[in-house]
């Protein structure tokens, strides 16, 4: 299965998003650990900037990972791009280890495939 820049971005947004919001579901009955002893994390996704100057449509994130930031242009498609506004905000506590770290890891992949870019 191949799939074109806008449609690998449109599902690994949609994959981050499922993620994220199921990341949660596990922390019922737990004040900020599980019993593997995993410490919750709050994560926080703001939209500071958007950008289309230059032929590309890019959304400026910074993402608050428990006091951990980290910047990110995040290269979507015009419908996306018209989707968000500088201020929206995503808050949610992810308990659940396994879910975190596929969080993790889907940022890499963003990033190895171009779609996504670490600020400084």
């Amino acid at each position: 299965m191949f799939f074109d820049r806008e449609q690998l971005f449109a599902y690994m947004c949609v994959l981050m998003m499922v993620l994220v919001l199921a990341g949660g579901g596990g922390s019922f009955g737990f004040d900020s650990k599980e019993d593997i002893g995993f410490t919750c994390r709050d994560i926080t996704g703001e939209v500071v900037a958007k950008d289309h100057s230059e032929g590309t449509f890019q959304l400026y994130v910074t993402l608050n990972d428990s006091g951990d930031k980290s910047g990110f242009a995040l290269y979507v498609g015009p419908d996306t791009y018209d989707e968000y506004e500088v201020g929206d905000l995503y808050t949610d506590r992810m308990c659940n280890l396994e879910q975190y770290q596929k969080l993790k890891q889907v940022i890499q992949e963003l990033l190895d495939a171009g779609l996504l870019d670490q600020l400084s």
